[in-house]
């Protein structure tokens, strides 16, 4: 299912929870404008509940489902729905990047998203086992996020 990314509620302190990461804003700003850049994305992504982070997910997924999609169609994609302004949006986001420089913009932001997730996840261990032992497979968990986040910091 699509996830909201858009504020629902007017106040600040909601609004500060819900708040699109900005470079989550550029990856999606950059995969609306240049949907082939979802092709260098081989391999799954974790899952993070950082705001933005699923629906950049949906939209690779779809783009890996058409690959051939484009700008117009994305945003034709999303007509009626309640991310079309949202698309629209970013579909003229002015990022300044030079062409030569997206591809690795984009993976730049990508490794960051990653990272973010890993820290998110490991952090909600960490909190966890302040407070009470972790189970067994939450200990298995923990250790198997935090060495493919070793393997992501210093690539081999």
């Amino acid at each position: 299912g699509m996830i909201l990314v858009l504020p629902v509620s007017s106040e600040a302190k909601e609004k500060a929870k819900s708040q699109l990461p900005a470079n989550v804003r550029l990856a999606l700003a950059l995969l609306i404008q240049s949907p082939e850049l979802a092709s260098l994305i081989t391999e799954p992504l974790p899952a993070s509940s950082l705001v933005g982070y699923g629906f950049m997910l949906g939209l690779i997924e779809l783009i890996h489902e058409k690959p051939n999609v484009t700008t117009a169609s994305l945003i034709e994609h999303y007509r009626g729905e309640k991310e079309e302004d949202f698309i629209r949006k970013l579909a003229q986001f002015e990022h300044g990047i030079p062409d030569l420089g997206v591809k690795n913009e984009f993976l730049g932001i990508i490794r960051q998203l990653i990272t973010m997730a890993y820290d998110l996840e490991i952090d909600h261990f960490l909190s966890k086992a302040a407070h009470e032992p972790l189970a067994e497979q939450e200990k298995s968990e923990l250790s198997k996020l935090i060495s493919q986040k070793k393997a992501l910091t210093n690539p081999a």
